[in-house]
């Protein structure tokens, strides 16, 4: 039997990049994504994000897992130029999976991102690639939105900086509230000298980077720039204390108003059996759990969380097929 991602050790590629190779051959009329790219909320370790490249290597086993780890600083205290350093390295790897891909025409690649420190870091990558050879990248065809976007303010900053640390003690309480305090104070005045410039915040302005299109049309053919985006799964919570539900909402409106799709199909997964419209119908699904806490849907619901991404992804590879089949 094949080992899993998460038994093998991973490639490092980076500081925070890792490579998790394929466990099988992929078939030789497959249409799944090639590789898969998850980027960890703030601070997460390898250890916990992995878990999800475990997930991966039993849905897709013939994709490459590319794990990205975000921290408060890759995310929200970075300049431009050091998002876009660390995003060569993830765009240098997705090169090298379509140069390794033996299936059936160009390699396919699924974004897989989590809360705000990961769309942050995946917008990066997205403005990165405008400025590169894109005919040697892989096709994204699918994004998985796992408890993102949300709202941005000084004291949810603080708060999520600090949502990794230990609290077990007197003493890590005392440090992790300190810290807290620091990144609120940091954040209020960033947003002070962006106001003062005259410049709207960064993170309105990478929420509407997820819905371009152009962002997303990595060569496209016959360079004719598409119309719609990637299918796009949205995975959140009513009791995320980081990520208010109507912000998800709001942005998987945005996506279904860029597709000019007719529905935004939502289904309450703890409460309705999950019945999905087609991707050619809906290109955007809203699921969501009453009761699961941030960033931890997987730990709390397993059996739906994978039902619904597997699910998804199979409708991936079938409307990649169709669309293929017309060309």
């Amino acid at each position: 039997m094949a080992s899993m991602h998460t038994n093998a050790c991973p490639e490092q590629l980076s500081e925070r990049l890792f490579r998790y190779n394929p466990t099988s051959a992929s078939g030789a009329h497959s249409q799944a994504p090639t590789a898969v790219v998850l980027y960890g909320w703030m601070d997460a370790e390898l250890k916990y994000v992995a878990k999800y490249a475990d997930m991966y290597a039993k849905l897709l086993p013939s994709a490459t897992v590319l794990v990205n780890l975000t921290t408060n600083k890759s995310t929200f205290l970075s300049s431009e130029l050091e998002r876009a350093k660390e995003a060569s390295y993830t765009i240098r790897a997705l090169r090298d999976v379509s140069a390794e891909n033996r299936g059936p025409g160009r390699a396919t690649v699924l974004f897989h991102s989590f809360s705000n420190g990961g769309i942050i870091s995946l917008s990066a990558l997205l403005r990165s690639v405008r400025n590169t050879e894109q005919g040697s990248l892989p096709e994204p065809v699918a994004t998985v939105m796992d408890c993102c976007p949300g709202a941005l303010s000084a004291s949810l900053f603080g708060d999520a900086g600090t949502f990794a640390m230990d609290d077990s003690t007197i003493a890590s309480r005392v440090r992790k509230m300190l810290i807290s305090t620091m990144l609120t104070n940091m954040y209020r005045l960033r947003m002070a000298k962006e106001r003062l410039a005259g410049r709207s915040d960064d993170f309105t302005a990478v929420k509407a980077q997820l819905n371009n299109p152009a962002l997303w049309a990595w060569a496209p053919k016959g360079g004719v720039v598409p119309s719609t985006l990637p299918a796009r799964l949205y995975l959140y919570s009513r009791a995320d204390r980081f990520i208010p539900t109507e912000e998800v909402e709001t942005s998987a409106k945005a996506s279904q108003d860029t597709n000019h799709d007719a529905c935004l199909p939502k289904i309450a997964v703890e409460r309705e059996e999950a019945q999905w419209p087609s991707l050619e119908e809906a290109r955007t699904r809203l699921c969501m759990w009453d009761n699961a806490p941030h960033c931890a849907l997987l730990r709390y619901d397993p059996q739906r969380y994978v039902a619904a991404l597997g699910t998804f992804l199979q409708d991936v590879e079938k409307t990649t097929h169709k669309t293929r089949s017309k060309l």
